[in-house]
């Protein structure tokens, strides 16, 4: 019987002992190699002055909030159709302007608006005309330009509206875009090249009460 114990007992030591020695790992510091990765590639340089807008000053109509930061939301960077090119705005000498480059590393700037303040846009789906936004006498309109040549500007609307984020149809002839009509008052509208009519989509106003309650 004390044969029985102590082998049993010695059996015992050895297996403890073997698991003393085991080599411990500390997990925490273990670092795995990411598969593929991912990487990033500057277009353009400090010299194209791209323009980024924070929206937390008094706005068209009437006070933005105090606290927090309102972020722009309008389209300032595009890539035409293709993927060719990419379409930002620059700020320099104290103009916003549309400015094309090669979308790969490398290549010039070229300016597409020689305006004030144009302050977003977008590209047309067959790549001709950027429709873009421009703040004159103190209100927002929408404007077309060639996306390849030339300086011509077309007003689409302006005067005393504010009008935002135009974007054109598939086939070029329908301009989509948001209106302003007072405080917390918007819309979205539509205008036809070949006509010339205006005509509204959408209009909605913040009465301050929350619609979802009951």
């Amino acid at each position: 019987m004390n044969k029985i114990f102590a082998a049993i007992l010695t059996i015992s030591l050895l297996a403890v002992n073997a698991e003393a020695k085991k080599i411990k790992f500390d997990y925490s510091v273990v670092n795995v190699p990411e598969e593929g990765g991912v990487n990033f590639e500057r277009i353009t340089d400090d010299a194209d002055c791209v323009l980024y807008t924070v929206n937390n000053r008094t706005g068209i109509f009437g006070k933005k909030k105090a606290s927090g930061v309102d972020w722009w939301v309008n389209p300032q960077i595009a890539i035409s159709p293709d993927g060719q090119k990419i379409a930002y705005i620059n700020l320099k000498n104290g103009t916003q302007n549309i400015m094309v480059k090669n979308a790969k590393k490398g290549g010039a700037s070229v300016q597409r608006t020689f305006r004030t303040a144009v302050e977003d846009f977008s590209w047309s789906p067959d790549g001709t005309t950027l429709c873009f936004t421009e703040v004159r006498n103190g209100h927002h309109g929408i404007y077309l330009v060639n996306a390849e040549q030339g300086s011509v500007v077309k007003q689409i609307s302006g005067g005393n509206d504010n009008d935002y984020g135009g974007v054109l149809s598939r086939d070029g002839n329908t301009i989509f875009f948001h209106r302003g009509e007072g405080f917390q008052s918007y819309s979205i509208w539509s205008y036809d090249r070949k006509t010339n009519l205006f005509f509204q989509l959408f209009s909605w106003h913040d009465t301050g009460v929350d619609s979802r309650k009951g």
